[in-house]
């Protein structure tokens, strides 16, 4: 991708300026790695912090191993047909949303009402996910808490139709798809092959929020998964 925008810098030079290229493989790279990474961490974080859900994820992929379910590398069919599993990464998507902050809108000529309320034009506008994801008429009294089991009530169609983790809309972030079968095959691939632990179980996580919420400082010890 880097070397078809650089081709075309050197052939039609009116088309793109270095500046574009470099701001563009910049947001490529961090939208497409850092949310991924942040992501993953934060659901194992998640799992090791909550041993119970851990070990029903462990023993969901050790079922379907021994029904010869699931192919050495997870694909991600597979992985699409573990319940469990895609409760965690949705509760994941959740409680710690990769994006932080929202991204800004403006308000079109002749303004726009939105939940009843008039918003005049050039009015700047912007979600934040993590506002959404922590309501509780929506997820729920306990929506400050990680619960999986959330994602089996029966309103979990109208929390699928606010979970935005992705953005919303025509702005839903457009690389979405590709980050679903990432994390899907990674998670179910690494909890199938490796026990995942704390090397101090009483550390708690920190992270930062540079636009991407990048969690710091829980160092791990990864064994491989034995199976009875």
């Amino acid at each position: 991708m880097m070397q078809k925008w650089l081709d075309t810098r050197a052939k039609y030079p009116d088309r793109m300026e270095e500046i574009e290229i470099f701001s563009t493989a910049v947001g490529t790279l961090g939208a497409g790695g850092d949310t991924v990474s942040a992501t993953i961490q934060a659901l194992f974080y998640f799992l090791i912090r909550h041993p119970p859900y851990m070990i029903r994820l462990q023993d969901e992929l050790d079922a379907a191993e021994a029904r010869g379910e699931l192919s050495h590398i997870v694909q991600y069919a597979e992985a699409q047909k573990l319940p469990f599993l895609q409760a965690c990464m949705k509760e994941t998507y959740r409680f710690h949303t990769a994006v932080g902050l929202g991204l800004p809108r403006v308000a079109p000529p002749g303004g726009i009402t939105i939940a009843c309320r008039f918003f005049a034009e050039g009015t700047i506008l912007s979600v934040n996910p993590w506002v959404i994801h922590r309501n509780p008429e929506i997820f729920g009294e306990d929506c400050d808490s990680f619960n999986p089991d959330r994602w089996f009530r029966k309103e979990s169609g109208d929390m699928n139709a606010f979970l935005i983790h992705w953005g919303a809309g025509y702005n839903a972030c457009p690389g979405r798809n590709f980050a679903q079968f990432e994390i899907s095959k990674l998670a179910a691939t690494l909890l199938r092959h490796f026990d995942i632990e704390q090397i101090d179980p009483k550390q708690e996580w920190t992270w930062h929020n540079h636009f991407i919420c990048v969690p710091y400082k829980w160092p791990c010890r990864i064994r491989r998964h034995l199976r009875g």
